[in-house]
């Protein structure tokens, strides 16, 4: 058994606070590490939010794809707890982290 799936296992049910249209709501929502997998407030499949922000990282249409972009996320070595400018910082200031990033939302990041 790897690491992130022990991670995965630690998953709790919760709930995470979104913006609307200048109003907040909750979700429930799986939570780990900084990250939420979610139904969004409106449409529909699922998507994965930063818990700190309420910011969407990524949405997908079966919740299978969302955890598994959750693990890969987790697997990064980005804090996800931080901030959001922390974050930004960090992810933009590294060009090989941003591109695993996105190649994590595509599928299994095969950069070095």
């Amino acid at each position: 058994m790897t690491a992130t799936k022990s991670k995965l296992g630690k998953l709790r049910r919760g709930a995470i606070e979104l913006e609307l249209s200048n109003r907040r709501v909750s979700v429930k929502a799986l939570v780990l590490l900084g990250l939420a997998v979610h139904k969004p407030y409106e449409g529909g499949g699922f998507t994965v939010s930063h818990t700190v922000s309420g910011l969407r990282v990524a949405s997908f249409s079966l919740q299978r794809d969302a955890k598994q972009f959750l693990e890969r996320a987790l697997d990064l070595g980005i804090d996800w707890t931080a901030d959001l400018d922390t974050i930004n910082r960090d992810v933009l200031s590294n060009e090989l982290l941003l591109k695993k990033l996105i190649d994590s939302i595509q599928g299994p990041c095969t950069s070095p």
